[in-house]
């Protein structure tokens, strides 16, 4: 947990400092989207493989849908008022 928290502490330094270069943040952003779709995907491939949640699918198709479906409108909302808190502050 240590780890973790210290590579994060490590990149909002390191973001700080770079502020003002803004090619090598436009290169971070487009390299953090590819390492969201690349774990995406190996999520993706893990849950494909699994036998026995691939059995359960049947069962859990409901169960899952309406999860699904309440996390990401939760998302929605939260990210709506948060940007009516927050929102553009220039």
């Amino acid at each position: 947990m240590l780890t973790i928290i210290g590579i994060f502490m490590a990149g909002i330094t390191l973001g700080f400092v770079m502020r003002g270069h803004q090619n090598l943040l436009h290169l971070g952003s487009r390299l953090a989207d590819l390492a969201l779709y690349t774990l995406l995907f190996i999520l993706g491939l893990s849950l494909g493989v699994d036998k026995q949640l691939m059995a359960d699918l049947p069962h859990l198709g409901l169960t899952g849908l309406v999860l699904a479906l309440a996390a990401v409108v939760g998302s929605i909302v939260c990210a709506f008022f948060l940007a009516k808190v927050w929102g553009d502050r220039e």
